[in-house]
């Protein structure tokens, strides 16, 4: 088994039981629908080749679909979609996209807008908007390999389902539930130090991801302009 094969196995391995039961389900109707985002994203702005089940999802009159990058993962989850570089070009990533969701479960209106943006016949956006969510796309990546190599910060993320903040706590009560400290994960290493400097780090990435995700947000209205059919 590679590295990569590895990480891959102990990131399912630690999905929260949620994650798990919904993959367990069967297709449900409302698939179509995201069948149909997907299908009229490869169709009309990226002009690219369509199977039969695409052509299929597409016939009948035009709705209106938002991005949603968890409804979307379901179908490569499940295994009736597999061009994951369409996935990519969506919402920024191929590699775990259920466990990049997880991670920004908090942010999830950003990744989604970003889909709707980029798949909408009616909405073209800047260089400088795609260039900010490869930014971020970039940075969450970078926070979830040191989540790879530090299984305990990987443990802490899932579970809460969300990435740990030293704001999250509101009282007391909630910290002592968590954890001695209330907003670390236990100290796997042998030094306190080592572990305190790695934490920093960790949260000074999880910050700029937070900066880059409010950057993308604010600069939405500027960069994302809507055009007119002719």
């Amino acid at each position: 088994m590679n590295n990569e094969q590895e990480k891959q196995t102990r990131s399912s391995s630690k999905r929260p039981k949620w994650v798990m039961e919904k993959l367990a389900r069967p297709e449900p109707e409302s698939h179509a629908k995201r069948h149909y985002f997907i299908a009229k994203f490869k169709r009309d702005k990226l002009g690219v080749p369509l199977d039969a089940r695409d052509h299929a999802y597409l016939t009948g009159p035009p709705i209106e679909v938002d991005g949603h990058l968890s409804k979307d993962i379901e179908l490569y989850e499940h295994g009736y979609r597999h061009d994951y570089d369409i996935l990519e070009k969506l919402y920024g990533t191929r590699r775990d996209p259920l466990d990049f969701y997880i991670f920004m479960m908090n942010q999830r209106k950003v990744i989604n807008d970003h889909a709707t943006d980029v798949a909408s016949a009616h909405r073209v956006c800047t260089a400088k908007y795609h260039e900010r969510f490869i930014a971020l796309v970039a940075a969450v990546e970078d926070l979830r390999d040191i989540q790879a190599k530090e299984p305990c910060f990987l443990e802490y993320e899932y579970e809460f389902d969300m990435p740990p903040s030293s704001g999250y706590y509101s009282d007391s009560s909630d910290a002592e539930e968590s954890g001695e400290d209330g907003d670390e994960p236990a100290n796997v290493y042998g030094s306190d130090l080592d572990f305190q400097e790695k934490w920093r780090i960790y949260h000074l990435k999880r910050d700029k991801i937070m900066g880059l995700c409010q950057s993308l947000q604010f600069s939405r209205g500027k960069e994302v302009k809507s055009i007119t059919s002719p």
